[in-house]
């Protein structure tokens, strides 16, 4: 039997609006990312997960609470190595405030390099080994069942770009659009992507 991912990010937070780098700390939904929960929610009544997990963090857990009552299920198993990456000095930050305040690390970061951890934060490698991490967990927790997942842009990012074997230093050419879904598939020893950024 297969096992299957339904990969979820958040709904829309007041940061997302501004455009604020949220990384580790919390902003609360918007009305419209409460309405964008409940919208894929409502999409995913009938189907049938066996456990449901999130991201610790509070818009996530906001967003799956919304999800588990439409949908029915409980409980929710909330898991920190599916938190956004910890932007570190970053946080709180549009860029055009990140170009002013920390010009340097700005480019450092710009630069592509997956092993550049920002000050008081992490790297997009380290963001990749703990989503490896939690998903290579799932295929010995949980196997051959259907997992539904709570999560953020960052981890949807490293974890698509892996499966699809895209280097962390390439620009990615999807989009990570709130509330959206994306299904990932472990079949004979390999990952794929089934389905990606699913709204209506």
């Amino acid at each position: 039997m297969n096992t299957i991912i339904y990969l979820i990010r958040h709904g829309e937070t007041y940061w997302n609006r501004e455009q604020r780098l949220q990384g580790q700390l919390d902003s609360d939904l918007t009305d419209e990312g409460i309405r964008q929960a409940e919208n894929i929610a409502n999409k995913l009544q009938a189907l049938y997960f066996d456990v449901l997990y999130s991201s610790d963090l509070k818009r996530a857990m906001h967003t799956a609470k919304i999800i588990s009552q439409h949908i029915k299920h409980e409980p929710i198993f909330f898991d920190e190595r599916l938190r956004e990456r910890n932007f570190g000095i970053f946080q709180g930050y549009t860029w055009p405030e990140i170009n002013r305040k920390y010009p340097s690390e700005a480019a450092s970061e710009l630069s592509g390099n997956p092993m550049y951890q920002l000050p008081g934060g992490e790297s997009k490698s380290q963001l990749m080994e703990r989503a490896k991490s939690f998903f290579n967990e799932m295929l010995t927790k949980h196997k051959g069942k259907k997992i539904l997942v709570i999560s953020h842009g960052g981890i949807i990012n490293v974890w698509t770009k892996y499966v699809l074997q895209i280097p962390l230093d390439k620009p990615r050419r999807f989009s990570l659009d709130n509330a959206a879904v994306n299904v990932y598939e472990y079949s004979n020893g390999n990952w794929f992507v089934k389905a990606f950024g699913i709204i209506e």
